[in-house]
């Protein structure tokens, strides 16, 4: 019985004491900040897209496929986000589009997303790609639904697809 006493004040002055000394700030775990949905596309790119690791590619500019996203530009912004991310990844030699945007020009081409296959295939061979990644956005209420692809240009494959869904203000 005296064991059990013993053992119950220890508890409760421990109890006392640890209260005195932490505060809740100190006990609380913390957690990592959940991914931006841009950053979740670049996971998702860079897991799925093995085939293409340490090859070039570089990602056009996303394009609004209904023609009523309400902020002008908005496929240049996600554009360059994705591509800062992925280049943070280091999975892929990641072509700037600011540099090779302008090659392209020169060429009578552009990184405009909303292109068809051979587009896609004359910008490829400018630039000696092995993959490109493309981007649709789609609006859905109060933010659009971002769909990207990975695509392998000796094949036309697509490695890896995503969507996220980002809240517009």
């Amino acid at each position: 019985m005296n064991r059990f006493i013993f053992f119950l004040v220890i508890l409760v002055f421990g109890t006392f004491f640890s209260n005195c000394f932490f505060d809740d700030e100190e006990r609380r775990i913390s957690r990592p900040p959940a991914p931006t949905p841009i950053q979740i596309l670049a996971n998702s790119l860079s897991e799925g897209g093995f085939q293409l690791k340490d090859k070039k590619i570089i990602v056009l500019t996303f394009y609004d496929k209904d023609k009523n996203i309400i902020k002008p530009r908005l496929g240049e912004l996600i554009s360059e986000k994705l591509t800062t991310e992925l280049v943070k990844k280091g999975n892929f030699q990641v072509l700037d589009r600011g540099i090779y945007g302008k090659v392209l020009s020169s060429k009578g081409l552009s990184l405009n997303g909303d292109m068809d296959i051979a587009t896609i295939g004359k910008v490829a061979s400018a630039l000696e790609l092995d993959g490109v990644i493309t981007g649709i956005m789609y609006k859905y209420g109060d933010g659009i639904f971002v769909n990207v692809r990975l695509l392998e240009i000796k094949t036309g494959l697509i490695l890896k697809a995503e969507e996220v869904f980002v809240a517009v203000d």
